[in-house]
């Protein structure tokens, strides 16, 4: 696959629409003029990286830069090595601005490193996860403040297994607007607003019946009992079986 970054790939993860890529690099020779077909976020994890990146800072030691689609430059690493994490957006109906940017906001740091975790622990569940993510990210809009009435039957939707198109469509809202909206009132994405409700399920099941951890894990819509057990332990900060035996 390429994206056209100079590096090695550690990690690739696509959704179709977006690909996050981990990868390294080291000086082998000149770093010559280069393009990038698609928009993409660049986040250096290791190295002295220099860009011509509008707002560019040398001082900072982790830049994150925004390059729209059709960039074409020369910008490198100094150092012998290097490392960075990239997300590039294929289709999406939104775009953050027509020009390579560094951005140092607390809320895209915060969210590029959401991506980086997903990319990592990549399951049934991720690419919507990303999605919705870098939707956040090319958002620009203020969320409301008062909990808008569509909200409740959205959520209906989603826990009944509808896509966030579908769910956004019979809401009458845009799908940007409802992750907004979401991440103002439940703190998450939709998707892991569902993937909490699910995890929600299974412990009443754990707690109130004997069901197999393996038939409770694929009852509440998980891929296998080894995500389940993941994700389980993540939200509830024990494994499922320790968490039914201290219930007894």
């Amino acid at each position: 696959m390429d994206l056209g970054f100079v590096g090695s790939p550690s990690i690739v993860r696509t959704t179709g629409r977006v690909t996050l890529g981990h990868w390294s690099w080291r000086r082998e020779g000149v770093v010559r003029p280069h393009a990038h077909a698609e928009a993409h976020f660049m986040f250096v994890t290791g190295g002295v990286f220099r860009t011509s990146a509008d707002r560019a800072n040398a001082l900072v030691a982790s830049p994150l830069i925004f390059n729209p689609a059709g960039t074409h430059h020369r910008d490198a690493f100094e150092s012998d090595r290097g490392a960075f994490f990239t997300v590039t957006i294929a289709e999406l109906d939104a775009a953050l601005q027509d020009a390579p940017i560094q951005l140092d906001g607390i809320r895209e740091r915060a969210l590029i490193r959401r991506l980086m975790r997903e990319a990592g622990d990549w399951d049934g569940d991720s690419a919507a996860i990303v999605e919705q993510v870098c939707r956040e990210l090319l958002d620009r809009d203020q969320p409301e403040r008062r909990r808008p009435a569509w909200l409740g039957k959205a959520e209906m939707l989603l826990l009944g297994s509808a896509s966030l198109t579908e769910a956004s469509r019979d809401a009458g809202v845009h799908p940007t607007h409802l992750i907004r909206t979401f991440r103002r009132f439940h703190r998450c994405t939709p998707a892991e607003f569902v993937r909490g409700h699910r995890l929600e399920q299974a412990a009443q099941l754990l707690a109130r019946t004997r069901q197999p951890i393996v038939d409770v894990a694929l009852g509440c819509g998980f891929a296998d009992q080894s995500h389940f057990t993941k994700h389980f332990r993540r939200a509830f900060g024990v494994a499922p079986g320790r968490y039914r035996a201290a219930l007894r």
